[in-house]
């Protein structure tokens, strides 16, 4: 048996003979080589096993099984083959059950951690999708199952909304501004929520904020407070007062000017004009009245907010043929989208692309090429009028547009040398954007050749 290699079977073989005899030395001797080559074998293995948990492929397990049958680590490495097999099937099918199946299932649970994340994770999606967002029970529920869940502030969001409705209706408009305060702060409010915010702000929060002496609070409050609020004018009016009364001697013009941009009326801009006399000396008060008056004699004071200079681009489609045109220029707005009546001027660059296929004889001397290119520099004249508020930033317009056309490229001379289009026109304006559409319509065609020429388009415009 030892020569076979048999080492275990020979160390007990070995035990046997010494018990009978003890003092046999070549027994004794046998058996001390024989326990060297049985430690010689488990280090190997152990060395095997622990490089097929590196590799950790059932490949590699099966391998080490081969080589040791009645190895230590036979059923370690069996499990490991079990776990993989089972957390692959798991990652597979990816739903709620498998990952459930691969705890239960799993002799070792290697990715127990993973799993159950993955469980939870599908648990919130799964309830979530199932959840009415318009009732309270169900979103109370969600919430109490799952408040880590991705969904728990979308959750609360449409809670307090519900809330604030229900409070609303009972007539405790206290509570119910106080959960669409909540709601506003995961995110914006629209429509009647939003009208009900706007409405129980006036209520509560400005007639508090009217006496509020902290300036911070005062000056975020009015930043969120919608321009047509009744109590708009006023906390701006409060805001400048609360500025004035902290001017020292050592405050400076732009102090001085900060506050009264905020002052509405002439009573309380004669409050910062009188606090910043006591504060300064009368110097600066001085200065800002000479700036007030040179304001007025050049009409700065009413410019300044009402010139805009923007870029902007248009997209065209021929409404009969299969051509297009691009426009893209710089534009000069006069007034601001809070007005009522707008006027902008501009210089764009217009780019034709006719499709190689042509729809009528005429065309047919260039229906070899793909693309018949043409350019034109346009100056459009454009009146908008801001017809109705949207939202706070927003308002929508209609409008306007004559264009005068005049020809710099001409691929294949089927361009006139000038033209005229008028374009009746829709859309949203800001502060930064005009976003719109609008149908072209030329006077005559500005074409040579028997082509049809009204276009329809959208346009976008950015203000700096």
């Amino acid at each position: 048996m030892f020569e076979r290699q048999e080492y275990t079977g020979s160390k007990k073989l070995l035990d046997r003979v010494l018990k009978l005899d003890p003092s046999n030395k070549e027994a004794k001797s046998l058996l001390e080589k024989c326990q060297s080559k049985i430690d010689e074998q488990l280090e190997m293995e152990a060395s095997a096993y622990q490089s097929a948990c590196q590799k950790g492929t059932i490949e590699a397990y099966q391998v080490f099984i081969s080589n040791y049958p009645n190895g230590k680590y036979h059923q370690e490495a069996k499990n490991k083959i079990e776990d993989i097999k089972l957390w692959t099937e798991a990652k597979t099918i990816a739903t709620k059950e498998a990952y459930e199946n691969y705890l239960s299932f799993s002799p070792l649970r290697t990715h127990l951690r993973e799993a159950e994340s993955q469980i939870n994770i599908l648990s919130e999606e799964d309830d979530w999708s199932h959840c009415n967002t318009k009732s309270k029970a169900d979103l109370e529920k969600y919430l109490s199952q799952h408040p880590q869940s991705k969904y728990a502030e979308r959750a609360k969001y449409h809670l307090n909304i519900l809330k604030a409705n229900e409070a609303y209706t009972k007539g405790d408009k206290l509570a119910a501004f106080s959960y669409l305060e909540d709601a506003k702060k995961v995110s914006p409010l629209f429509d009647d929520e939003l009208r009900m915010y706007n409405t129980l702000q006036d209520e509560y929060q400005s007639p508090r904020i009217l006496i509020s002496n902290n300036v911070d609070e005062v000056s975020q409050y009015l930043t969120n407070l919608s321009p047509s609020s009744n109590y708009y004018n006023r906390i701006s009016n409060h805001l400048a007062v609360l500025l004035s009364s902290k001017f020292t001697a050592t405050s400076s013009l732009a102090d001085i000017s900060r506050a009264m941009d905020y002052a509405k009326d002439d009573a309380t801009r004669n409050i910062v004009k009188h606090n910043a006399d006591n504060a300064t000396s009368s110097k600066y008060t001085k200065s800002l009245n000479q700036n007030t008056k040179k304001e007025k004699t050049d009409g700065t004071s009413w410019w300044k907010d009402r010139l805009h200079v923007g870029i902007k681009a248009d997209v065209e489609k021929n409404v009969y043929e299969t051509s297009w045109a691009f426009d893209g220029g710089v534009v000069l707005k006069i007034g601001k989208h809070t007005d009522l009546f707008n006027f902008l001027v501009g210089a764009d660059f217009r780019f034709y692309i006719f499709d190689k296929f042509p729809r009528n004889v005429a065309l047919a001397r260039v229906a070899h090429k793909a693309y018949i290119t043409g350019g034109q520099i346009v100056v459009p004249l454009t009146a908008k009028f801001n017809v109705l508020k949207v939202s706070d930033s927003w308002r929508l317009y209609v409008g306007g547009s004559c264009n005068i056309q005049s020809k710099i490229h001409d691929s294949f001379k089927i361009l006139k040398p000038h033209s005229v289009s008028f374009e009746p026109q829709a859309g949203f304006t800001s502060r930064h954007w005009d976003l719109g559409a609008h149908f072209k319509i030329f006077g005559k065609t500005p074409y040579f050749i028997n082509c049809r020429s009204n276009y329809i388009g959208i346009q976008a415009t950015y203000y700096f």
